[in-house]
């Protein structure tokens, strides 16, 4: 089950990091203006807030490559309490420790991305399974750890 789980993480991952890419890529072009040619100030304006843009689409396409190779390393960290790379699974959803992502669909449940600077890492760190998972003012059963 965990292998299942990670991998749809990963196969996820790799998709937003395409994705990133091809946004790049298309502002790359957008920004292939003749310098020469170009001597309008609204231009050269437009052009300013691509390479802004540009910037924050690089710095995010690190960020998700950086959280990849991570991912790649908890992979092979199995655990059987709720720490970094462990997923813990509920009734409800499987919850993977370290990283914070949109809600993933998988065959059984959504997975979704805790971070370790979040409260709810914080308040639950240690538990085992059959233990309550404490999120804000709700509990959850911890059915399984991976």
């Amino acid at each position: 089950m965990r292998t299942e789980i990670i991998d749809t993480i990963i196969t996820h991952q790799k998709e937003l990091i395409e994705n990133l890419k091809k946004s790049l890529s298309t502002y790359e072009t957008t920004t292939d203006l003749d310098e020469e040619s170009t001597i309008d100030l609204d231009d050269k304006s437009h052009q300013a807030d691509i390479q802004d843009i540009k910037m924050k689409i690089n710095d995010k396409l690190k960020m998700e490559q950086d959280d990849l190779q991570h991912i790649n390393i908890l992979k092979f960290r199995a655990s059987d309490e709720l720490q970094e790379g462990a997923i813990v699974e509920t009734e409800e959803v499987f919850y993977f420790i370290g990283f914070t992502f949109a809600p993933i669909a998988s065959k059984a449940k959504n997975i979704l991305g805790v971070s370790l600077d979040a409260p709810v890492f914080q308040e639950n760190e240690g538990k085992k399974k059959g233990d309550d998972l404490i999120l804000g003012n709700t509990k959850q059963k911890i059915l399984n750890i991976y």
